[in-house]
């Protein structure tokens, strides 16, 4: 009702031009306001995204940045709006959040909205200089930093071959490979351990794909025996990370489809190759009946 009253245009313009305490106000309601889709919609047609995007940049306090930056979180959800807020040049500030601010799992489930947009998008933000603060957020002490820092990625690494080499250089293997072992823990240890680890196994499985550095690399790091288990008892999710992962690695050097071959993984490999879990995606049994035979042939010589 508030959007149908018509409060959402002055809070856009005391987002813009009122003082610090109206700014902070503003970028707080906005804040909330900005979870209902309906009020999206009203939010964006009234020129939010620009001066969210300014406070984030140049909020009068830490609170103010804080607060535009869940409201871009929110925003960005819709592919619209995305555009739009890539468009009013988010990024870079998001980046400086990731970095610095206090809340940066927002600014990078942001830029992972973002990053899922296209390609261009994905390397304008590893051109900002966002892997670097991403891989770092993946040591971080507290759960949700490292459940977005792998979930932004995650992303980042999707078809990208320039991302992939980038993330693996800035060090963020063996974190994964961490993360996709234990998850990230926090208060609900299962939930936070199965989304993180999901999204830490999809990051890496994207950078296996097609880069025979970050293969080799991401065997070392003992990402093998966690695939694994994905394989044999992940939700339908991690398996299919599990089978793109393993395709990926099935083309690697003989040492590591020897160390795949003995850490059991053919087995649950040739049980997804016949799934006939409905909800198992189709592609993902291709993709096990592949890894399969590139793995039965190494074993073979």
């Amino acid at each position: 009702w508030i959007a149908a009253v018509g409060a959402i245009p002055p809070l856009v313009e005391l987002a813009t031009t009122g003082t610090d305490d109206a700014k902070l106000a503003a970028a707080g309601a906005m804040m909330t306001l900005s979870k209902n889709a309906d009020n999206q919609v009203s939010i964006v047609a009234a020129g939010a995204i620009p001066p969210l995007v300014e406070l984030v940049r140049n909020g009068p306090q830490e609170t103010a940045r804080m607060a535009a930056t869940s409201a871009l979180l929110n925003l960005a959800g819709n592919d619209d709006n995305a555009v739009e807020t890539v468009a009013a040049e988010a990024i870079p500030p998001l980046v400086e959040a990731v970095k610095n601010g206090s809340q940066p799992s927002q600014a990078a489930h942001a830029l992972a909205h973002l990053a899922s947009m296209n390609a261009d998008v994905a390397v304008s933000i590893a051109d900002a200089g966002a892997i670097p603060p991403l891989v770092e957020l993946l040591k971080s002490t507290r759960f949700g930093d490292k459940q977005m820092a792998a979930h932004a990625l995650k992303l980042l690494a999707w078809n990208n071959a320039k991302n992939k080499v980038s993330i693996a250089a800035a060090g963020a293997i063996p974190p994964l490979v961490e993360l996709a072992t234990n998850g990230a823990g926090g208060t609900n240890k299962e939930s936070n351990a199965g989304f993180t680890k999901e999204a830490a196994a999809w990051a890496l499985a994207h950078l296996a794909d097609d880069n025979a550095d970050n293969q080799v690399s991401i065997a070392a790091a003992g990402a093998i025996p966690p695939f694994v288990e994905f394989a044999k008892s992940g939700t339908n999710n991690s398996k299919f990370a599990a089978v793109v992962f393993f395709k990926a690695l099935a083309t690697s050097n003989p040492d590591v489809k020897a160390s795949i071959v003995r850490a059991g993984a053919i087995p649950p490999l040739m049980d997804l190759a016949h799934n006939d879990d409905p909800d198992f995606h189709h592609m993902a049994k291709v993709f096990a009946e592949s890894a399969v035979h590139a793995l039965v042939d190494n074993a073979d010589h």
